[in-house]
């Protein structure tokens, strides 16, 4: 009896180990920046705004919920804070543990090989420990070679030399991992967007914080365009045609009030980052819209990045032609995409999409005097991780405040994980022999 009593003991499942990790990441984050030692000048911080800044700073998305920036709010122990929440909520928690476990020699179980698995969304439970001594090497070299590039930019703005290093590091770490914080100021870069090093740097660490490792390193591996995975070659061409056209539209939406050189700069930043060269509520209601589609759809799988990914959006768009043209089959650089990847897509796209709306419609319920519009937008820079604000966080009440922390938690993590809680067959390897009759129903 008692062994079976031990054996109908649930286990935590891979999703939940993951959600876990991300709350247990947010809380010490929270309780460090409540420290006085963390803050500056003796500003003080209530736990809801303490809490609101580390889940935004876990959750890579750099949203603040004080009117006084973090770089006037936060001591220096509370900047390095808040780029140790960066580092680890970009990379994930899982990852990082892992790679100091492996650099002990460890070897790791099932269980654990599951767990990476869905942490670093693979396909496969193979190699599990060297991918992710990869992926933190890779990380760690990019972002200190745009360390690198921002210390000769902000040399360049007259920055003294000791001064510029925390800053150059900073702005490497938030850029990469697509976090979008910055101790500038107030203003963002909008005060060095004419400085064309640091703006290159930049975007260079955005776009390839975005991209995914499996991406980089599909790259380094094959170094020929013609033997690319299908992934990459999705990921690749989705990414510059959201780039160019988001660039296009943005500019002709506000052809009389941004340079070309700002639509191009606000779309790259749009795509998760958070970063910003212009006054956001300066701009058109349809450049708005425009980049909340482009926020919404997010990076790539794999990536520090938020939204549906990229290839979400490719695998819908070429379902819907195929439906369209009469095809019974995706295809995609002659390869058939499954259907599980297209319900898929469909299902991350629909339970996001209703997510907002639901969130955003409770906070408009509370903040009667705001904006749906206002609204709207924070709750998609929330759900996708950007932290590109129209300036109305730090207006509103504690509870709408907390339900951003939600969107972005849910974000980070994305809408399949949590889904993946009520699957009890998500591991199962075969699949149901009892199936019922299939039967058409009227569509449309």
């Amino acid at each position: 009896m008692l062994k079976l009593k031990k054996q109908s003991k649930k286990k935590l499942t891979p999703f939940l180990l993951l959600l876990s990790s991300f709350l247990i990441l947010i809380l010490i984050g929270t309780i460090l920046l409540l420290l006085p030692i963390s803050l500056k000048n003796g500003n003080s911080i209530s736990f809801v705004d303490s809490l609101f800044i580390s889940t935004s700073a876990v959750c890579v998305t750099g949203l603040v919920s004080t009117p006084i920036p973090v770089s006037d709010l936060f001591s220096p122990f509370g900047h390095v804070v808040l780029v140790f929440l960066m580092e680890v909520g970009g990379l994930g928690f899982v990852t990082i543990f892992m790679f100091f476990f492996s650099m002990l020699g460890k070897k790791i179980g099932i269980s654990t090989s599951v767990l990476l698995k869905e942490a670093l969304n693979q396909n496969s439970y193979a190699n599990m420990l060297p991918l992710v001594k990869k992926i933190v090497l890779t990380s760690f070299t990019i972002q200190l070679f745009g360390a690198i590039l921002n210390y000769f930019a902000l040399l360049q703005l007259g920055f003294d030399p000791l001064n510029a290093i925390p800053y150059s590091l900073f702005h490497a770490c938030s850029s990469f991992n697509n976090a979008g914080f910055d101790i500038f100021g107030n203003a963002s870069l909008s005060m060095y967007k004419d400085n064309f090093l640091l703006m290159f740097s930049t975007s260079i660490l955005i776009i390839f914080g975005g991209l995914g490792f499996v991406c980089i390193f599909d790259v380094l591996q094959k170094r020929s365009l013609k033997k690319l995975s299908l992934h990459t070659k999705i990921v690749f061409k989705a990414t510059f045609l959201i780039l160019v056209i988001g660039s296009l539209l943005t500019k002709f939406t506000n052809w009389d009030t941004i340079s070309w050189s700002d639509a191009i700069l606000q779309t790259i930043f749009a795509r998760t980052a958070g970063f910003y060269t212009v006054d956001m509520a300066s701009l058109r209601n349809a450049s708005l819209m425009i980049l909340m589609f482009i926020m919404f759809i997010g990076g790539s799988p794999s990536s520090c990045a938020g939204g549906i990914k990229t290839t979400s959006l490719y695998t819908m768009v070429k379902a819907v032609l195929s439906f369209a043209f009469g095809n019974k089959r995706t295809h995609s650089h002659y390869r058939e995409i499954s259907n599980e990847s297209i319900f898929k897509a469909f299902v991350l796209a629909v339970v996001a999409f209703a997510f907002v709306l639901i969130m955003s419609t409770i906070i408009m319920i509370i903040e009667v005097n705001i904006p749906f519009k206002d609204v709207l937008f924070e709750s998609v820079s929330a759900f996708a991780t950007v932290g590109t604000s129209l300036g109305i966080t730090p207006e509103l009440s504690w509870g709408s405040k907390l339900l951003l922390c939600v969107l972005m938690y849910f974000g980070r993590l994305g809408p399949i994980t949590f889904i993946s809680l009520l699957n009890r067959h998500a591991f199962a390897t075969s699949d149901d022999p009892v199936r019922y009759v299939e039967e058409k129903i009227i569509i449309g």
